[in-house]
């Protein structure tokens, strides 16, 4: 649930201690007790959507072969977080701790064509501005109009907020149509920020989540437990620690050399 080597630079002892036991008791998936946790953060009243952060400047069903997204591998709160983008914005996100960082790429870019070219540093760069909480992220989305409308669903979902298939399927005007709205879901490029993890079935279970069960539940925890600015803090502390490591390790590698 953690990356266990920065959690301790980041949480503190209050902070990792009630978000552990919060995930402890959502990824039981009892109808009740996650029913009662979203009562609870009603009650809380923080207002913030990814409409607020994330802008969508473009959007094509697909990116020819000359075309280059560039992508990368950073630290997370929950392992590595693989990120790629355009010319454009921000086109892909995806946790790779379920499959791995190969597989991860594999499954979120199977569908885009276009040219991959790894930037490790580009990207790490390009993600602290996502987490710094004062710039508006622009995004090349990639997918069908169908999909694409059904994204855009999931981005009026306020943080800490669940919805239901049933509920997104209204939203985009195809009610009936739960199982096709599922599978957009699903197949959402931007993991986290485009918040498909706040989606439920209407029984008050986690039900899936293309990259496991236990990091939606994690996702939620964190949400249900501290606010949209803190975690976007914790965030963005662990992607600051990761340079911080990096300069030491490139200070010491010099001095052997020297």
């Amino acid at each position: 649930m953690f990356n266990k080597q920065l959690r301790k630079l980041n949480y503190s002892d209050d902070e990792s201690k009630d978000i552990r036991k919060l995930f402890s008791k959502i990824k039981e998936d009892k109808p009740s007790s996650l029913r009662k946790i979203q009562q609870n953060i009603i009650k809380r009243k923080e207002i913030f959507s990814p409409t607020q952060k994330l802008k969508i400047v473009k959007i094509d069903e697909k990116l020819g072969e000359h075309q280059k997204i560039y992508w990368g591998v950073v630290p997370s709160l929950f392992g590595d977080l693989l990120v790629a983008i355009t010319y454009d914005g921000l086109c892909g996100m995806a946790f790779c701790s379920h499959y791995g960082v190969q597989l991860t790429l594999e499954i979120l870019s199977k569908k885009w064509e276009g040219k991959l070219i790894q930037r490790n540093d580009d990207i790490l760069e390009f993600s602290k501005k996502i987490f710094s909480g004062s710039d508006i992220i622009p995004v090349h989305l990639l997918g069908t109009n169908f999909q694409v409308d059904v994204w855009r669903s999931l981005m009026k979902i306020p943080y800490a907020n669940l919805e239901t298939y049933s509920f997104i399927a209204t939203d985009v005007g195809h009610k009936l149509a739960v199982r096709a709205v599922a599978s957009a879901i699903g197949s959402n490029p931007i993991s986290w920020l485009i918040p498909c993890h706040r989606v439920i079935s209407k029984s008050f279970h986690l039900s899936g989540y293309n990259w496991g069960i236990h990091q939606k539940a994690s996702l939620l925890a964190h949400e249900f437990q501290v606010t949209a600015q803190r975690f976007f803090e914790l965030q963005y502390c662990c992607l600051k620690r990761s340079c911080e490591l990096k300069k030491i390790k490139y200070g010491e590698l010099e001095a052997r050399g020297s």
